[in-house]
């Protein structure tokens, strides 16, 4: 990942707050299970922060420790009951890591809620740059999320390597034939999503024939609508929405698909984009509702 995408995402995210004291035997005791070929749930669980130095501890680790240290960080980070509170730090990290799975870990531990980072995150789904796994976690991340406007990239993702494979402008990844572990990632998202509107699992198996993945993914269609949730206005979320909108001119190809993504969030900051004092601005915003995918 170059340092103009690095520098671009991180454009649309609030500081990390200042780090304070740790505690250097619970630092430590996650640097030993870097060791380890696997790390058993019952030792994660064992871990998980309990007290303000610990998740010090961890902060630092997302921040300037090795990637092995980074994606233990992100799976205790998972398991953490005030999980929502550390979005920022694990975009952050995904930001900055030139390491996939560091980065794929760090999304898959972020909450789905339409916070300020959603905007990131939406970033992260557009960025051809990044793996498709990456990609397709952080799609799922915006339909847990309840961003069904996500949806017509998570279809493109569904249809890779099938006869519907599709070259719409925003499916620009390759197509190696290695599609199970993306396209996982976004189903286990698409469950939760249902299970948490009263609805059953989709049924999409990757690793089933063309054939059948088309057919059970036309069946998943009319049901996305269901996922759709309503947002309350954020000033906060919205400042960084707007910064989004703003970086369309410059990045076309990430941030112009980035806003489709989360128009369900952004309606409001693109309908102030119509009368904003800058032409640049309401430019930006008549093209983006012009030209939303279908």
């Amino acid at each position: 990942m170059g340092y103009s995408v690095f520098f671009q995402l991180l454009g649309l995210l609030s500081p990390a707050p200042a780090l304070g004291e740790i505690d250097p035997s619970y630092a430590q005791e996650i640097r030993l299970l870097c060791q380890l070929e696997t790390i058993p749930m019952a030792t994660l669980s064992a871990l998980t922060p309990t007290t303000t130095v610990q998740e010090q501890a961890l902060r630092r680790i997302l921040r300037q420790e090795s990637a092995p240290a980074q994606r233990v960080a992100a799976l205790l980070i998972a398991q953490a009951k005030s999980a929502q509170v550390w979005n920022l730090e694990l975009l952050h990290a995904a930001a900055k890591t030139s390491d996939d799975a560091t980065a794929l870990a760090c999304v898959l531990a972020w909450q789905p809620q339409a916070d300020p980072g959603i905007a990131a995150m939406a970033f992260l789904a557009s960025d051809s740059a990044r793996t498709l796994a990456i990609r397709a976690a952080a799609c799922g991340a915006l339909l847990e999320a309840g961003l069904i406007s996500a949806w017509p990239l998570a279809r493109s993702i569904l249809r890779t390597g099938t006869a519907a494979d599709e070259d719409a402008p925003w499916a620009n990844w390759p197509r190696h034939g290695r599609y199970e572990l993306p396209k996982r990632l976004l189903v286990l998202a698409i469950d939760r999503a249902r299970l948490k509107v009263g609805l059953k699992a989709c049924g999409f198996e990757p690793n089933d024939s063309w054939q059948n993945q088309v057919i059970t993914l036309q069946n998943m269609e009319g049901e996305i609508i269901s996922l759709k949730r309503a947002f309350a206005k954020n000033p906060s979320r919205d400042k960084w929405i707007g910064k989004l909108i703003k970086m369309t001119a410059l990045y076309p190809e990430k941030a112009l698909w980035a806003t489709f993504w989360i128009h369900d969030a952004a309606k409001e900051v693109l309908r102030f984009g119509l009368t904003h004092p800058d032409l640049a601005i309401q430019s930006q915003s008549r093209k983006i509702i012009r030209s939303l995918p279908r």
